[in-house]
């Protein structure tokens, strides 16, 4: 393929290096600004070319060697070539260019991460054809095989290399779909799922990850079912006790969500309290702390089970779990009286319907959590009985592509 070279002069909304070569855009991956680079042309359009780096000619003087022997090459993680600093304000800088596109052109705080590395508390693995567990390149099914991730925490390391010891025994790899282990403190879960029904002896696995552990399988789309050892992930979290589910959506950097939460907690106002998204019901627990009454509306039947574990093991009276569609449940609250509702929805944002609800009330306060900067200045823009207040970017996925934004809204 043609190999061209080029001036690295800014930076696209995955983190990667643009440049520009017979006036055509060029997405350079683990490029840094300032730097002159040898690339290879692997994809053509008409308005933009996608490269890969071959050789940096220009070095910048932020660029670092990268730690993992993987980088690069599983498509995780998008900054290990460069130094912290240099990333947040890239990340901050990218968020600070989304928002303004629709006129907000508010002060971004940022929160870093403790930890740079070694902070997951899941991962999602997959076995190649030699029953090795690997990670999938970034948009491909092709696999890398890894013996540890440098993102997830020293736990889950240690439950890879327990498992690579199982798969190995049993040969089984082209009958897997992939691995999920989650860990929280001494606690982990690990689900497989499978291309097809199999017996399988887990026994032997289960002692290897010893008594705070807990196997479950599933085929295909199947919920998962529960194998052997603990059934849930227990930890205490803000004074609640707290279970979660192995398929219960859960926020991948402990310390960074405990920042985020606490902030959350800290600025919602008013008594009458909406937490849209609410997952497995952590912060509809803190947010009852102090408002009056909290509704806490959530799809995932995973999910919605764990919150009200969470209510129940906790007494929490004046907390009110919704198993439901927020696009169906959200308009018929946001007519009672409401004085804030919380918004943390998946990546594809907030539903169009949700928003106009929201604009129809009479809330005072829209806490908006993001993970995704497109579809929150999408929503921003939708909610136009709201000005912006406050932004605040967490770093809960440190040396990716991603962030978690804050965003408060006021009523005009």
């Amino acid at each position: 393929m043609e190999k061209i070279e080029l001036d690295i002069s800014d930076y696209g909304y995955s983190g990667e290096g643009v440049g520009r070569f017979n006036n055509k855009v060029c997405f350079v991956p683990y490029t840094i600004k300032g730097e002159r680079v040898l690339a290879r042309v692997e994809q053509q359009r008409n308005g933009y070319i996608k490269c890969q780096p071959i050789a940096i000619t220009t070095k910048s003087p932020s660029r670092l060697l990268p730690p993992c022997p993987y980088f690069a090459k599983c498509g995780g993680c998008a900054f290990q070539h460069i130094d912290k600093q240099t990333e947040l304000e890239i990340k901050k800088m990218l968020l600070w260019r989304q928002l303004n596109k629709i006129g907000v052109q508010q002060n971004i705080e940022v929160c870093p991460s403790p930890n740079e590395y070694f902070y997951r508390n899941k991962i999602k693995l997959f076995v190649d054809e030699n029953d090795n567990l690997a990670l999938c390149k970034q948009n491909s099914r092709q696999k890398v095989a890894i013996q540890k991730c440098l993102l997830v925490n020293d736990k889950i390391n240690e439950v890879i290399s327990q498992l690579q010891t199982f798969l190995k025994a049993k040969a089984i790899g082209r009958d897997v779909q992939s691995i999920t282990v989650r860990s929280q403190g001494e606690f982990v879960l690990v689900w497989f799922v499978f291309k097809r029904k199999i017996k399988l002896d887990f026994s032997g696995l289960q002692i290897m990850l010893g008594a705070k552990s807990g196997i479950f399988a599933s085929v295909g789309n199947e919920k998962p079912k529960y194998i052997s050892g603990q059934s849930a992930l227990v930890c205490d979290e803000f004074g609640l006790q707290c279970e979660f589910a192995v398929d219960a959506f859960h926020q991948v950097n402990n310390e960074v969500a405990q920042a985020l939460y606490k902030t959350v907690a800290d600025l919602v106002k008013g008594q009458k309290v909406i937490n849209a998204y609410s997952g497995a019901g952590v912060l509809s627990a803190i947010l009852a702390k102090k408002a009056g009454l909290v509704y806490g509306v959530e799809l995932g039947v995973a999910e919605h089970k764990s919150a009200q574990q969470l209510k129940e093991k906790n007494d929490i009276k004046n907390l009110f779990n919704i198993q439901g569609d927020c696009a169906i449940h959200i308009p018929l609250l946001a007519a009672q009286g409401v004085d804030a509702i919380v918004l943390d929805p998946p990546r594809s944002g907030v539903d169009k319907v949700v928003c106009q609800a929201i604009n129809d009330s009479q809330i005072k306060q829209v806490v908006y959590i993001s993970c995704d900067s497109a579809s929150l200045a999408r929503d921003v823009q939708r909610l136009d009985n709201y000005y912006v207040q406050k932004v605040e970017l967490f770093d809960m996925f440190s040396r990716t592509s991603a962030s978690e934004t804050l965003c408060v809204l006021l009523r005009r």
